[in-house]
């Protein structure tokens, strides 16, 4: 962090920073003798930026899912508009006689524009108004989410800012869905409505505009399912993966000190709290490890190995942890060969390590890495045994070829470096959270715990932004598809309406319920094929943009775009099916006196 001198730009301080920087780079270059190594330093860069706005982790972690669900809302909002916009389209039909008389009386067309715009803007001002009040609610309860049952200081509340988008949003909607029935009546001919006469004109237009939006409603849908599925699909392929641990039964810690300890007396702490730890009630294994898996934390190093000549160009870096004695008995990781770290592995011994399977399988093929060497930072260590996989900076991330050390042969470590882990049967492990202070206080006086927590809400709270994202993906699904179907249903009604006489004519010829009623679902199904087909080209389009979001899934997934299509042709049929029974149930002597 600095501080620029008056009159010194942001972009004059990263021209020099650029200079300098390069500068050093080359310096630490000259000192690296792998020459691959070596490129990778070179390829370092630094960048000057202005600190207004901060260096927020929150808004790195969380920009591009609120910006995917800021797109979703959008949907959600040009789908009301677009069924509102049916559903005035349909009043203003049904309208066509109290229209004509104004226009006969002298009304023009501009002046019943402004008519319909108005009605729509009292509907799209009382449904902003209504928005800002459910918007508090909704924003703490996202807020909730985010946070995951800690507490994140984030301020949500309306402010200037969010009352003018959301009035500007309120008149973009008004437009959107009152431009077309407004139209549509100021074009309405005046002579046939005064009269009562029947015609097809106006009506056939209402329909083919009714049934565009129809369309554009199922479209719109069809996106939003498309988009909820991968997001509920992602979440629940993570709770699937193998991640080669145990996540119930595990309570993790750290500890803090007001004091650096001699390393002989640090060595001695950390082993008294894994000892202490194995005496309190119901723990069957306790350990401690310095990069908890799935906390984004795993150092990696150049490394050599016995046996085997890395080839041009291939990256020899592997992961690194240093662990206690029975780590992987406590996280429920089996070991396939070899022995466990003990007490024969003191700072003095030979310096050993444990492997995974992908280093074993990666370096040693088919051959057994036991007593084999590897090297690094000029330190060799002899293997001693061989792990199963599993997961280590998050959940998504492919598994590392990783090497595990033995706590007692790192120096100058302290206790506060390690996370401690204790294994409970039976019961719930934060049941010994109360129990850790005074332990703490009994080993050393300097010594607190901190963040104590069970390793399963840890875990969990790696998949917060997918769980926002399939929970919020699926409530706006769902939402399009209540409003879809709505507007089906509401359209539907207002054609079967419109053509009683008709239908009554079909009927008196010898037309029976069940053609009718075919007769009204063929229809729907046609609106359904060209709204799904029009939907599922925009969601091939769109989805690629939230790639990077998804995991076990892809966006153009077959079986995610196959359910979607379920779900709206099962929702679709649903709400046509009323209209369909109504029309199929007409009187045709009834129909027939209408005319």
């Amino acid at each position: 962090m600095a501080r620029l001198k008056p009159g010194v730009t942001v972009e004059r301080a990263n021209a020099e920073v650029q200079v300098l920087y390069e500068s050093f780079v080359h310096g630490q270059a000259a000192k690296v003798q792998n020459a691959q190594e070596r490129q990778r330093v070179l390829r370092q860069r630094a960048a000057v930026l202005a600190a207004a706005a901060g260096n927020s982790e929150l808004r790195s972690q969380y920009a591009e899912s609120l910006l995917v669900l800021m797109a979703i809302v959008a949907l959600v909002l040009l789908l009301a508009c677009a069924n509102l916009s049916s559903l005035l389209v349909a009043r203003a039909a049904s309208r066509q006689r109290e229209i004509s008389i104004r226009r006969a009386i002298g009304a023009g067309r501009g002046r019943l524009v402004r008519q319909f715009l108005a009605e729509s803007l009292v509907l799209a001002v009382l449904g902003g108004v209504g928005g800002l009040v459910l918007a508090r609610w909704f924003s703490n309860a996202l807020v909730v989410m985010m946070a995951n049952g800690g507490r994140l200081d984030l301020r949500v509340g309306p402010d200037w800012r969010v009352l003018a988008f959301t009035g500007a949003v309120s008149l973009l909607a008004c437009l959107m869905a009152g431009l077309a029935p407004a139209f549509h009546a100021a074009g309405s001919n005046v002579n046939p409505a005064l009269k009562e006469v029947r015609t097809g004109g106006g009506t056939a237009w209402a329909r083919r505009l009714g049934s565009a939006l129809v369309i554009a409603q199922l479209s719109i849908s069809m996106v939003l399912l498309v988009g909820a599925n991968l997001f509920i699909g992602t979440l629940l392929k993570l709770y699937r993966v193998e991640s080669g641990f145990r996540t119930e039964g595990v309570l993790a810690f750290g500890v803090r000190s007001g004091e650096r300890y001699p390393a002989a007396r640090a060595l001695e702490v950390q082993t008294a709290i894994v000892d202490r730890l194995h005496s309190l009630p119901g723990v069957t294994s306790a350990s401690a490890v310095q990069l908890l898996p799935i906390s984004n934390g795993l150092w990696d190093r150049t490394v050599q190995v016995e046996g085997y000549t890395f080839r041009t160009g291939e990256d020899e870096r592997v992961g690194y942890n240093a662990i206690a004695p029975k780590y992987f008995a406590t996280m429920g990781t089996p070991l396939l060969l070899g022995r466990d770290f003990d007490t024969r592995d003191a700072m003095r011994a030979g310096k050993v390590a444990i492997v995974n399977e992908s280093f074993a399988r990666h370096f040693f093929g088919g051959r057994s890495p036991v007593g084999r060497h590897v090297t690094s930072v000029n330190v060799t260590t002899e293997i001693i045994g061989v792990v199963k996989d599993a997961k280590y900076t998050n959940l998504r991330d492919a598994i590392p070829m990783t090497i595990y050390i033995p706590w007692t042969q790192r120096e100058d470590e302290q206790p506060t470096a390690y996370t401690y882990l204790a294994h409970v049967g039976g019961r719930d492990p934060m049941q010994l959270a109360a129990m850790l202070d005074r332990m703490a206080r009994d080993i050393d006086p300097a010594l607190r715990v901190r963040s104590a927590e069970t390793f399963a809400a840890i875990v969990d709270q790696s998949t917060v932004k997918e769980r926002i994202m399939a929970a919020l993906g699926g409530f706006f699904g769902l939402l399009a598809l209540v409003v879809a179907c709505l507007g089906i249903f509401g359209v539907m009604a207002f054609q079967v309406s419109r053509r009683i006489h008709e239908l009554g004519v079909r009927m008196a010829l010898g037309a029976g319920k069940s053609d009718i009623l075919s007769l009204v679902l063929r229809e729907v199904a046609y609106l359904l094929l060209a709204g799904s087909a029009i939907g599922c080209a925009a969601a091939l389009s769109v989805t690629r943009l939230a790639a990077t979001m998804l995991f076990g899934v892809t966006p153009t997934d077959p079986g995610v775009f196959g359910l979607s299509v379920a779900i709206l042709g099962a929702a679709t049929f649903a709400a046509a099916w009323l209209p369909a029974q109504r029309a199929s149930r007409v009187d045709p002597i009834a129909a027939l006196r209408q005319e």
